[in-house]
């Protein structure tokens, strides 16, 4: 191996000089499969997602540009190696045994692991031992293990945050993102340059045009490509060239709040080659919160660095979670998330007020937070209702990750045994139960001293502390704001106590919904999307379905008939108390298919969907209807306003109901959307239908 650095050096002396070559010129291209680490080639090893922007455009020689310094891994030794900017590169080659060597052409030496020191990492001219040899393995956010091959106490490289280098960690963390070099040996192919670089999300429902820079002096530059993805979906645009600058346009109609975009450039050349510019990651207009929250198995965030723009409430002022940093949680109508950062300059956040924010996805202790570049002052906001269930539901990964960054209830709270309220000191974590569990509750100098009166209901902030590396499954905290938050004992309007789907053997889905303590209710709406962003969903009740208002659990349900097969619908549930305000809870998804379906199967009351549907003149709507023995059902059809024209009284058995689309005074009704009901003792169903005249 030696011999051929040697050759290849003597070679790329005689182009230039050996920085130019391999770090000034070309495209680093992030790799995420062991498939790509196959033989042998340049790399630059950066913790996670954090070099971004800049660096990895070309120069024309020298130093790459607009690195950033404490996110390069350098090798842990000050002695052994020379300017710091030629170890940013290395050459990592796959041995016949499976293992890498990881090597810096500059200096001959390989990186080494020492085992009398279980942090050094130390540069060796000795290539040939199994300490200079590393066992990768991929993860599924896209990192990569490097454990050393020559020792039983397994130790990985990480990036240790005290200086910018090469460490090694004793638990299997996936730390490292590789970036590799296309090209040949010397490089001979297209330079990408001059990207446009999305440092703000773009404006929805407007054109996003793309520009960069191609050089290439072979004659077999096929294409240029703007290869972008729209939530997940690929697309690829043919650039336009004006020289050596090429531009495409995203149109429009594509760019809707909240799509998620990846985005690069693809220069096509020779038979079969490309390189590609790296990778960028943002979300387009204002996003709904929901959206950016989804994690991985381990808790991470599934769309860590993304850039992105939230808006919502403020649920807490500066200096309620931290008195040292901006730090607040946002929630808008889909759910809530963290903001924080230890920069000064940024506008202080004020409980109530309505902020926008920009900046990267990040985490911190699995609590998703927003690191933020611009946080600005919209109004005066609505703060949200909480979301209201037990200690032991917001403390279970599966439900409570849903919740993270919200304003929550939690009903009949108490100290836990051999807690008690801290009477002076600096922040404290309280133990609290309400009968389910126990859970921290964090509280600030200032709250300290009598302490509020308990049992209590308590309206707080739900968070999450984890360890410092994933998973992040456990560690939900709360954060208190102020005495306030704790209320007498049957303030809260409402428990939610389940919120259930489920397929019906006739093809529809029921839902059903059970609550406890019900308080100055109104009642209840549905909404229904075919994906997880409230915005885009429907409310398929057309009238409240009434509370019962009484101290004791009530059911409830409502069988959804118009639905597809092999959709995957997501539904939620709006409560809405006496005075106009509402919380929401979900969203819940199903998809029914076609094996959940037994026409046999007749002993619940259902109902079709109606056909024809529209209806024209002289058309007859058909409603065939199942009654459930025993029951009596009624048919009801209504207007949009939610005025009934039309029904039909003691349905029993199987019916097929007919109507002429005249109302109760043999009128006949106008064009428009109308509402069929049927409703029963177990049964409550309402879908829609068109007349056209």
């Amino acid at each position: 191996m030696k011999q051929k650095m040697i050759i290849f050096m003597l070679l790329m002396f005689l182009v230039g000089s050996l920085l130019g070559q391999y770090a000034g010129e070309g495209v680093f291209v992030r790799i995420t499969t062991l498939e790509e680490l196959d033989g042998a080639g340049y790399y630059i090893l950066a913790y996670q997602d954090n070099v971004a922007g800049p660096f990895f455009n070309q120069t024309t020689g020298g130093t790459p540009v607009n690195y950033l310094t404490r996110e390069i891994l350098e090798p842990n030794s000050e002695s052994q190696h020379v300017d710091p900017a030629l170890d940013v590169v290395w050459y990592l080659e796959k041995l016949p045994n499976g293992n890498h060597t990881i090597f810096t052409e500059v200096t001959q030496r390989y990186v080494r692991h020492d085992n009398s020191n279980n942090n050094a990492v130390y540069p060796t001219e000795d290539g040939e031992g199994e300490l200079s040899q590393w066992i990768i393995t991929t993860a599924a956010n896209e990192t990569f293990n490097f454990q050393n091959a020559g020792t039983t106490n397994a130790r990985f490289l990480r990036y240790n945050s005290s200086s910018p280098r090469f460490a090694t960690y004793g638990s299997g963390q996936q730390f490292i993102t590789l970036y590799k070099l296309q090209g040949g040996d010397p490089p001979q192919f297209p330079i990408i340059s001059n990207v446009t670089q999305i440092t703000t999300p773009p404006d929805a429902n407007q054109a996003l045009s793309i520009s960069a820079t191609v050089t290439y002096a072979g004659s077999d530059l096929n294409n240029v490509l703007l290869r972008y993805s729209l939530d997940g979906i690929e697309q690829d645009i043919v650039m336009t060239a004006s020289a050596n600058v090429y531009t495409a346009t995203i149109p429009a109609a594509q760019l809707i709040n909240g799509t998620r975009i990846e985005m690069n450039i693809v220069a096509l050349y020779g038979a079969t080659q490309s390189v590609q510019s790296p990778e960028q990651r943002f979300f387009v207009g204002t996003t709904p919160i929901l959206k950016i929250k989804e994690n991985l198995a381990d808790g991470m965030p599934r769309f860590l660095n993304y850039l992105v723009q939230i808006h919502g409430v403020a649920l807490n002022s500066e200096g309620m979670i931290s008195t040292a940093a901006t730090d607040f949680f946002l929630q808008d109508a889909t759910a809530g998330f963290g903001v924080y950062s230890t920069t000064a300059g940024f506008t202080d956040a004020i409980l109530g007020n309505e902020y926008t924010v920009v900046g990267s996805i990040n985490q911190f202790r699995g609590r998703g937070q927003i690191n933020p570049q611009t946080i600005t002052h919209t109004g005066i906001g609505v703060m949200p209702q909480p979301y209201i269930n037990t200690i032991e539901y917001f403390s279970n990964y599966e439900t409570a990750e849903r919740y993270e960054g919200s304003l929550i209830g939690i009903k009949n709270v108490n100290l836990s045994e051999g807690a008690s309220w801290p009477s002076s000191g600096s922040t404290v974590s309280v133990s609290l139960t309400d009968g389910t569990q126990s859970i921290d509750l964090r509280v600030l100098p200032a709250l300290h001293g009598a302490g509020p009166t308990f049992p209590a209901d308590l309206i707080v902030m739900l968070s999450q502390y984890s360890g410092t590396n994933p998973p992040h499954h456990a560690g939900y905290q709360l954060f208190v704001r102020t005495l306030e938050d704790f209320h007498p004992l049957g303030v809260l309007p409402v428990t939610l106590t389940s919120f259930t789907v489920s397929a019906m053997p006739t093809g529809s889905v029921r839902l059903a919904w059970t609550t406890e303590s019900e308080v100055e209710m109104s009642g209840y709406h549905l909404l229904r999307g075919e994906s997880n962003i409230i915005d885009r969903a429907i409310t398929i009740t057309p009238s409240l379905i009434a509370a019962h208002n009484l101290p004791t659990y009530q059911n409830y349900e409502f069988i959804d008939l118009e639905i597809k097969l092999d959709t995957e619908y997501f539904y939620w549930l709006q409560a809405i108390e006496n005075d106009g305000s509402a919380s929401v809870y979900g969203p819940i998804s199903i998809t029914v298919r076609n094996e959940d379906i037994d026409p046999e199967i007749i002993d619940f009351t259902s109902i079709s969907n109606v056909y024809p549907n529209p209806l024209r003149p002289n058309d007859l709507a058909r409603f065939d209807i199942s009654v459930k023995d025993s029951e009596i059902a009624t048919l009801r059809i209504f207007n949009i306003r939610g005025q009934m024209v039309k029904e039909f009284t003691d349905i029993t058995g199987e019916q097929t109901i007919t109507w002429d689309g005249r109302d109760s005074q043999n009128r006949e009704t106008a064009s428009g959307v109308y509402f069929y009901q049927l409703s029963s003792p177990s049964f409550f169903g309402v879908q829609r239908l068109v007349i056209l005249k």
